[in-house]
C-alpha cells in the first residue's frame, strides 16, 4: 500500500508540477513547488511521530504568508495554477512520508522502481497520442536527463528512508535559488 501512495502520489505531484511550469513563471511555479516541507512537517507530525518545535511553527506561518503572497500577487482570489502548484507539494509531502514509512520493509531501489515504473504506464498512452521522433541529439538528451533523474530519485529516496524528513526537506530550498539563477539565465 505504501508503494502505491508514493507511486500515486509522485506521479499526481509531477503532473501538477508539469502544469504549473507550463502557466506560471519559473519562479512562481519553482516556490510553490519547493512549499512541500511545510506539507512534511504536518504529515510528519500526524503520521511520523516528529514533533515540531515553537520556531518550526513560527517559520512554517511565514511560510504560509509567502505562500498567500505567490498565489496572490494582483489581489486576484483564484489563482487555480498556483492552486494547482501547491497541491503538487502536498502530493510530494506525502511521498516523503510514505517513503520514510516504507523504508523499514523496502530497498530504496524497489520504491524508485515501482514510481518510475507507474509514470512510465502511465505516460506511455499519453505519449503515443503525439509521439514525434526525436533526433540523435534529443535522444541522447532524453536518455542523459533519464539516467540522471534515476540517479537522483534513487539518491532522494535513499535520504528519506534514514533521517529526519522534515529536516531534510528544508534543504529542498536550495532548488528555489537555482530556478532563480535559470530564470535569468
Amino acid at each position: 500500500a505504501l508503494l502505491a501512495t508514493r507511486s500515486l502520489a509522485g506521479l499526481l505531484a509531477m503532473s501538477c508540477n508539469f502544469y504549473a511550469l507550463a502557466h506560471l513563471t519559473l519562479g512562481d511555479a519553482a516556490t510553490l513547488g519547493s512549499t512541500f516541507p511545510i506539507f512534511v512537517a504536518f504529515l510528519s507530525f500526524l503520521f511520523l511521530d516528529e514533533r515540531p518545535t515553537k520556531a518550526l511553527f513560527f517559520w512554517i506561518a511565514i511560510a504560509l504568508i509567502g505562500i498567500a503572497l505567490i498565489l496572490r500577487p494582483q489581489l486576484n482570489f483564484f489563482n487555480y495554477v498556483g492552486l494547482i502548484a501547491l497541491l503538487a507539494s502536498v502530493f510530494s509531502a506525502i511521498v516523503v512520508v510514505a517513503i520514510h514509512q516504507s523504508r523499514e520493509t523496502e530497498p530504496s531501489l524497489r520504491i524508485a522502481f515501482y514510481f518510475m515504473a507507474t509514470c512510465t504506464f502511465v505516460a506511455i498512452p499519453i505519449m503515443m497520442q503525439h509521439f514525434v521522433q526525436p533526433s540523435r541529439l534529443e535522444t541522447i538528451l532524453l536518455l542523459t536527463a533519464g539516467l540522471f533523474g534515476t540517479a537522483g530519485q534513487i539518491a532522494i529516496t535513499k535520504a528519506y528512508g534514514f533521517d529526519n524528513v522534515s529536516r531534510l526537506s528544508s534543504l529542498s530550498y536550495f532548488g528555489v535559488v537555482l530556478s532563480f539563477v535559470a530564470g535569468l539565465i
